[in-house]
């Protein structure tokens, strides 16, 4: 439970300023590798397959380094803890003049995106962060860092388990990186 609040004041803080949001010019590339080695072993020990497909090493992307890997691994390890099987797979899905746009695939079962209505009432509250929650603070820090989560794809029957998250980092033109 402390884990849970402290991620929540961090957030709001880093939405209110008194964390500051450093954006400047990052290598995805390299934070796509810090976030593989965060979460590699997670995904190994759950016997699930995580593929982070690594895109041109010239593409760089205005943000705050830390908040971007916090927000790739937050929605990596999400997936994570809702599946017993299955793939998870992060790439670039494309680019455009103002956006890299990131797509998260995995294998969440549609159970996993219903949340109790009763959740607060609850005897034995929740020891980590609901799908629901936890994608709201991921785009709390996106929106901070001009950027945005869209959710694509849902699974909406029960056996279906394809899910589509969208996350769009705003580019860096490689004149503005000389």
């Amino acid at each position: 439970m402390v884990q849970l609040l402290d991620e929540v004041i961090h957030v709001a803080k880093a939405q209110h300023g008194t964390n500051a949001i450093d954006l400047q010019p990052v290598q995805l590339t390299m934070i796509l590798h810090e976030v593989d080695s965060m979460t590699h072993l997670l995904a190994e020990n759950r016997n699930l397959r995580l593929t982070i497909a690594l895109p041109d090493p010239d593409l760089y992307v205005l943000a705050d380094p830390h908040w971007l890997r916090q927000v790739l691994v937050s929605l990596i390890d999400g997936a994570i803890a809702q599946m017993q099987d299955g793939a998870i797979k992060l790439s670039v899905a494309s680019i455009d003049s103002q956006f890299v746009h990131l797509l998260l695939e995995d294998e969440r079962p549609a159970g996993s995106w219903q949340e109790a209505i009763d959740l607060l009432q609850s005897a034995n509250p929740p020891q980590t962060l609901s799908p629901g929650f936890g994608l709201m603070l991921t785009q709390t820090l996106l929106n901070a860092m001009n950027g945005r989560l869209e959710l694509l794809k849902v699974p909406s029957a029960p056996g279906e388990t394809q899910t589509h998250l969208q996350c769009s980092i705003p580019i860096v033109a490689e004149s503005d990186l000389g």
